[in-house]
């Protein structure tokens, strides 16, 4: 396995893995463990920021909780964009 994949996510890393090469024509059957997975890489990589979005986005609020919501969800994807490779 790739030394770049977050050691708390090689697991669900390793599950996709198997499952996609158990259905290589059907990657839908996988596609609860490919979301598992990318949460995993997110949430090690933008912690603070995933948990902001967790707990601002979770529900329906006020005018200030839904402008703290898409305060939360741009910083997400500021640190994503930072993150990703060139």
């Amino acid at each position: 396995m790739d030394e770049q994949v977050p050691i708390e996510c090689r697991r669900k890393v390793e599950a996709l893995m198997q499952c996609e090469k158990r259905h290589p024509t059907d990657r839908f059957l996988c596609s609860y463990l490919s979301n598992a997975a990318a949460l995993c890489f997110v949430s090690v990589i933008c912690s603070s920021q995933l948990e902001d979005v967790q707990t601002y986005c979770s529900s329906k609020g006020t005018e200030a909780k839904r402008k703290l919501c898409k305060r939360a969800q741009d910083d997400l994807d500021a640190c994503m964009i930072a993150h990703q490779k060139s």
